[in-house]
């Protein structure tokens, strides 16, 4: 890769990294994608039963990259127009392919990575719950149903998953 190629990459990998998550939606404490990221790949760590791959890691890495030329999709958006989200997905992976962002994981791989993200997310909404912020209800609700869907998640985020209910249950009630 040329130095230019390298330069205008990192470029729009800060530029992902200062896009506002949860811009539709008034928050006390700003999420950007840099910070999202960072809990993201922690869990990665977390969660994977052997040392991540370097693939897997750079997915981690990267996998908002995308953001940054087409903002943060609020998920109702996604889940209440399915072919919406199918066309979202597919400019994401064009831009990711375009852009060198784009790796091969193993399904067991994809797991890891979709669950960190989730329970990132979910970990996020909690935190705002508990300092009064209570529109992110809604998201709790969200990401505590989009983990129902993975029965397989494994214990190390089973155990942080039921961790985060239970500290949520004791907030609300």
């Amino acid at each position: 890769m040329v130095e230019r190629e390298i330069i205008e990459k990192v470029e729009f990998t800060r530029k992902a990294g200062s896009v506002k998550r949860f811009h539709t939606m008034t928050t006390l404490v700003e999420d950007r994608v840099a910070i999202h990221t960072y809990n993201v790949m922690n869990l990665v760590i977390a969660l994977s039963p052997n040392d991540p791959s370097v693939d897997l890691l750079k997915s981690a890495l990267y996998h908002d990259v995308t953001e940054c030329l087409i903002g943060d999709i609020p998920t109702n958006i996604k889940q209440d127009n399915p072919d919406l989200d199918i066309a979202f997905k597919k400019i994401e992976e064009g831009i990711e392919k375009e852009h060198g962002f784009h790796f091969n994981l193993m399904a067991e791989e994809k797991l890891v990575l979709k669950i960190a993200d989730i329970l990132e997310g979910l970990w996020y909404s909690i935190e705002e719950v508990e300092r009064g912020n209570f529109e992110l209800k809604t998201a709790v609700i969200v990401y505590r149903e989009k983990l129902l869907k993975f029965p397989e998640i494994g214990e190390v985020a089973l155990s942080i998953r039921q961790h985060l209910v239970q500290r949520y249950e004791v907030r609300i009630n």
